[in-house]
């Protein structure tokens, strides 16, 4: 009978600690978020969809880098699948020569 009781005490305390670490992480605040020098941006936590920063979500800004590098990444996958070839050729388009920012500062039609 004497066996059973350290168990029982040792159960007891690890469900109460168990209980307290989730009250404690349950009411850790977001910390603010850092300065950073953007115009704007938005980070948002996947599984939940809750906003945890943001500084002028709902104003359009132009892509920077981020669509450089997912331009990179699409065209690398394209090669390497044989549907693209570095030798390939595209003519610019007007759409594309009248889009708003990075330029190559090519005219229309001029193919690259």
């Amino acid at each position: 009978m004497r066996t059973r009781h350290p168990l029982f005490f040792h159960s007891l305390i690890a469900a109460c600690a168990w209980l307290f670490s989730l009250s404690v992480s349950a009411s850790l605040p977001i910390p603010a978020a850092p300065a950073i020098n953007a115009k704007g941006y938005i980070l948002i936590e996947h599984s939940t969809g809750q906003v945890l920063a943001q500084k002028n979500p709902d104003e359009r800004l132009e892509p920077a880098s981020l669509t450089k590098i997912m331009t990179a990444f699409v065209v690398f996958g394209e090669l390497r699948a044989g549907r693209l070839s570095l030798d390939d050729e595209v003519t610019v388009s007007e759409k594309a020569w009248r889009t708003e920012g990075s330029r190559m500062f090519i005219e229309v039609n001029t193919r690259v």
